[in-house]
């Protein structure tokens, strides 16, 4: 596992919001995403319940 991606989860579930997130680790909304669902199929499940408004 990539030891940033743990972190990615963390910065996601201080700011209850993934484009904060982003900003706040210096990166952009879409490999946050990206680096999320590669850590829940690390894991082999989800982390997040996702709706189509956010």
């Amino acid at each position: 596992m990539d030891p940033r991606l743990p972190r990615c989860f963390l910065a996601v579930t201080e700011e209850l919001h993934v484009s904060r997130a982003a900003t706040r680790l210096h990166m952009r909304q879409p490999p946050l995403s990206r680096a999320i669902r590669k850590l829940e199929a690390d894991l082999g499940a989800p982390l997040f319940d996702r709706t189509a408004a956010g």
